[in-house]
């Protein structure tokens, strides 16, 4: 029945060892199985399935090492997900990705297994597939901004631009941060200094802000971040100077500059000026800047309206 079948998903439905064996034996062509949460005990005759390249045993309960065993026959296979599984003492893999799914938990474990065991390939692959299901996720963990400062502490991450991978779950963090709950100052001013680090690293690379899809991310973001931290605990003049600096960095770059100022225009009631932080920031040059984004007639007249507002503060004291 079916011999040609390539992909099956049976998650969820009851199957007892006669059926698998039986499925096992009758699709030599299966390259992608599902059969999470159908009660299975062991995985007896899974290496009969040479073409298989991803597999799901989510929610399946295995009591020795001799129930998986199969799996490590599958020359083909490339993904491996499991949540809420219990597998002790498996050797790993190789070739083989192993994500562990469910939720925001099962994720933030998987990242911390691979930190754990200082597989840097591992952790950018568990990254890369969490901000793939981004969209699935609603509620806040604090398991992520804590997973990430140690991510960035273990493999020394503070004085370079972090990995595309790593970079784009910082600016993700924003999507949980930014949706108008009340999540703990604690926190936000967690993911803040990790993200100027990050702007501060972006700046000394100086990587073009219309190349890295990531870089713009954190700076559209941080405008919301820094306006919805009621706590005065967070470095205004720091910021400010870095937005500045940007300004001037988006060489044209009209977008980029705006949301630049409008970290400015969000902050500047709180700056102090005479701060050592606008020590080497070219004031001419960023006023240059805003008065190209204020006269560019394309952009909306709200962009336009905060880099004028900008324009005349900083204008005062010059």
């Amino acid at each position: 029945m079916f011999p040609n079948l390539e992909e099956l998903y049976v998650c969820g439905k009851k199957m007892g060892a006669a059926d698998f064996m039986s499925l096992c034996s009758n699709l030599p062509y299966l390259h992608t199985l599902n059969i999470g949460n159908t009660g299975i005990k062991n995985l007896n005759g899974l290496a009969k399935l040479q073409n298989l390249e991803c597999l799901s045993i989510h929610s399946l309960s295995f009591e020795t090492k001799e129930d998986i065993k199969d799996i490590f026959e599958l020359k083909k296979l490339k993904k491996l997900t499991f949540g809420e599984t219990r597998i002790t003492n498996a050797a790993a893999i190789p070739g083989v990705s192993v994500y562990v799914g469910g939720t925001i938990e099962d994720h933030m474990k998987t990242i911390g297994y691979f930190r754990s065991q200082c597989d840097w390939h591992g952790i950018k692959a568990a990254f890369q597939h969490f901000n793939s299901t981004w969209e699935e996720w609603t509620d806040f963990d604090v398991d992520m901004v804590s997973e990430l400062e140690a991510v960035i502490h273990v493999f020394k991450l503070g004085n370079q631009c972090l990995p595309s991978e790593v970079g784009h779950f910082l600016s993700m963090l924003l999507h949980f941060t930014n949706d108008g709950e009340n999540y703990p100052d604690m926190q936000k001013l967690k993911i803040l200094n990790m993200f100027l680090m990050e702007w501060k690293n972006h700046l000394k690379k100086r990587t073009p802000p219309f190349c890295d899809g990531v870089f713009m991310l954190l700076i559209v973001g941080l405008a919301e971040l820094v306006k919805d931290i009621t706590t005065e605990n967070f470095n205004v003049d720091k910021i400010c100077s870095l937005a500045m600096k940007s300004i001037i960095h988006g060489d044209g770059f009209h977008l980029f500059e705006y949301f630049c100022a409008n970290i400015v225009n969000t902050l500047m009631d709180r700056m102090d000026l005479s701060s050592e932080y606008y020590k080497t920031v070219n004031f001419q040059k960023v006023t240059e800047s805003l008065r190209n984004i204020q006269n560019e007639h394309d952009f909306l007249p709200e962009r336009r309206a905060t880099a004028g507002n900008v324009l005349r503060f900083l204008e005062l004291f010059m």
